[in-house]
C-alpha cells in the first residue's frame, strides 16, 4: 500500500545487531573503542582527441585506520605498538572487522560481512588523559596505514 506520498515501500529484509567485533593480530586484549577505515584508489579519466570514448585506468588501492584504545595494565597495547610500529611486519599484519551477534529475522535473506584490512603498519600515535569525575583515562589513538582491503 502506498504512503502518504505516493511512495510504495518493501521492506527488503531485517535483523538484529548487538555490536561489533574488531579482531586485531597481535592485539587480542586492546581495549579498542572506536575504529574507522578510508580506503581507496585514484582513477584517471582519459578523453582522446581522436576517438568519441571515455577511457578509465585505476591505480592501487590504499587507506587508513584510525584505531582508538584506552590503555590499561596490560602488556597488550605494548605488543600492539611494537608489532605495527614495525615495518618489517607490515605483511602478516591484519585487521578484521564483522558484526557480532546478528539474528536474521525470518524471511530475511541476510550474509554476514567482514572486513579485512591487510598489510597494516603503524604510521602516527598519539596519547590522552581525559578525566572522568574522579578517575583518569590514559586513551590513545593510533594511524595505520593499510595497503588491501577485502570482503569475506
Amino acid at each position: 500500500m502506498p504512503d502518504i506520498f505516493g511512495t510504495e515501500v518493501k521492506i527488503g529484509g531485517a535483523w538484529k545487531i548487538d555490536g561489533a567485533i574488531l579482531t586485531i593480530e597481535g592485539g587480542q586484549d586492546l581495549v579498542a573503542t572506536g575504529c574507522r577505515i578510508s580506503y581507496g584508489r585514484a582513477v584517471t579519466d582519459y578523453l582522446p582527441i581522436n576517438q568519441h570514448a571515455r577511457y578509465l585506468i585505476s591505480g592501487p588501492g590504499t587507506g587508513s585506520v584510525e584505531l582508538s584504545a584506552i590503555i590499561g595494565p596490560s602488556k597488550s597495547i605494548k605488543n600492539f605498538i611494537n608489532k605495527y610500529s614495525d615495518i618489517c611486519q607490515t605483511a602478516g599484519n591484519t585487521l578484521i572487522i564483522k558484526p557480532a551477534g546478528v539474528v536474521a529475522c525470518e524471511g530475511s535473506d541476510n550474509e554476514i560481512v567482514e572486513f579485512i584490512c591487510g598489510g597494516c603498519t603503524m604510521q602516527a600515535l598519539g596519547l590522552n588523559v581525559v578525566q572522568l569525575g574522579e578517575m583518569s583515562v590514559v586513551s590513545s589513538s593510533f594511524t595505520l596505514k593499510i595497503n588491501s582491503l577485502s570482503i569475506k
